[in-house]
Order: structure tokens, then C-alpha cells, then sequence
């Protein structure tokens, strides 16, 4: 259905792997840039996210130097658009930092080290590995996706059986289901799927 649908989701055009300006930046910068989206998008609309991302990117020259000279109250009125931009801002700036002084400036590439940073969940983490590292350790589990694969009960108690099933109350219990029997292959697709349907 989304493969031959004639309407686009924004996440086709605007998710965290659609890149700003391809050409002009390293693979670090890119993964910089896409971790810095992910942190805002949440409870945010794709459209307000790509364009302040974008903004970021083109007028104020997105970068962990930039962010660790600019001010929190500089930032959090670059971002005032996104939802949460006050708590974003502390976050983005707290991240920097310690990507800056516990990852010699560069985004970490382990599940562990980014679910450490401030701001950062599972779902951000995995998408991080999958976008900007190309690793596969885990499905991303948004609102979307939790709520979408509940209903099509594949997760939730005695998903597998039918029998007195019952929803997964959390995301996380919705990921360790779907890593129980969806085939590795399929844990980047299914978000970037469902969300699309979000």
C-alpha cells in the first residue's frame, strides 16, 4: 500500500534520512545533522522539523563547534518552532557537549553511548544506527508504530496465539516483540513504513 500509493507520506521527503545538501558535508556532520533532527522531532510534524533542520543547516551552520559557541537561549529561539523547543534546547546542548568531550567530537556509533546522551531514547538511537551508521541492532519503535502493529496485533500478550491477547502498554514491550519474530532484514523497513501510514 505505501510502495503504490499515489500520495507521498512527509516522512518520504522529510525524515531523518533524507539528507540537507548531501554534497556539501562528511558522513560525521551528516550523522550530527541527523541526530539533531531526531531530537527534534519528536511530538513535532516532519514539515516544521525538516524546515528547522534545514535552517539550522543552511543559515546557521550546523555543527557540534556552532553549538557548543552559540548560547541556549540562541538555539532555543532558532528552534521555537518545534514542539518542547525549551527542553530540546537544553538537550541538544547537553548532547553536544558530551559528544564533544566523551567522543572526541564525533556522534557515537553504539547503541549504548547514544541512549546515554540527554534527549536521546531507543527509538532516536536505533534510527541514528540504521541512518547515519548503517547498523541494524533493533527495531525503532515510535507512537506510530507502536500503536499500528498493536491493532494488527502483532505484539502485545499472546500475540502469537490469538488467545486473551492484550496490547503492549509501551513501546519498548512493542520492539522486543516485533525483534522476536520479525526477520532482521525487515527491522529498518517497518518504521519508515508504518510511520508513513502515522
Amino acid at each position: 500500500m505505501r510502495k503504490n500509493t499515489k500520495y507521498t507520506a512527509a516522512v518520504d521527503t522529510m525524515g531523518c534520512a533524507v539528507e540537507i545538501a548531501p554534497k556539501k558535508f562528511t558522513k560525521a556532520e551528516k550523522a550530527y545533522h541527523c541526530l539533531v533532527g531526531l531530537m527534534m522531532s519528536s511530538q513535532t510534524k516532519d514539515e516544521v522539523t525538516h524546515a528547522t533542520l534545514r535552517y539550522l543547516v543552511e543559515e546557521r551552520n550546523l555543527s557540534i563547534p556552532t553549538i557548543l559557541e552559540t548560547k541556549e537561549s540562541d538555539l532555543n529561539e532558532w528552534i521555537k518552532k518545534v514542539g518542547f523547543h525549551n527542553k530540546k534546547a537544553v538537550y541538544i546542548k547537553k548532547t553536544t557537549e558530551q559528544i564533544q568531550t566523551k567522543h572526541n567530537g564525533k556522534v557515537p556509533s553504539s547503541y549504548d553511548d547514544l541512549i546515554a546522551l540527554p534527549g536521546v531514547g531507543p527509538k532516536m538511537a536505533h534510527l541514528v544506527l540504521q541512518t547515519a551508521f548503517g547498523k541494524v541492532e533493533g527495531v525503532s519503535v515510535d507512537v506510530h508504530v507502536h500503536r499500528i502493529c498493536n491493532r494488527m496485533r502483532w505484539a502485545g500478550k499472546n500475540y502469537e496465539t490469538g488467545k486473551n491477547w492484550k496490547p503492549c502498554s509501551t513501546p519498548g514491550e512493542t520492539a522486543k516483540d516485533l525483534e522476536e519474530w520479525l526477520p532482521k532484514e525487515k527491522w529498518t523497513d517497518i518504521n519508515h513504513m508504518l510511520v508513513g501510514f502515522g
